[in-house]
């Protein structure tokens, strides 16, 4: 999920987040997501944990690195 700077802080990422954990919650026990660093903190405010770390090269031979991180999911969300 991203959401323009000049958007973020007023709840949006929030509310997004919530619509689409309740949908995925219907038919799957975890959600499993790809964060970027700056990003890792509000997915862990929302109960996600770091399983592992990603790299994967892009172009100028920089290197992306990446969280990839997983939520358990309850059905009463």
């Amino acid at each position: 999920v991203f959401v323009a700077p000049e958007f973020q802080g007023q709840g949006y990422g929030r509310r997004i987040m919530e619509n689409l954990e309740r949908e995925i919650a219907r038919e799957y026990p975890s959600i499993c997501l790809d964060a970027s660093l700056p990003a890792a903190h509000f997915y862990e405010s929302r109960g996600y944990k770091t399983v592992r770390h990603g790299k994967t090269e892009v172009e100028n031979n920089a290197i992306l690195v990446y969280e990839v991180m997983e939520k358990q999911m309850t059905k009463n969300l």
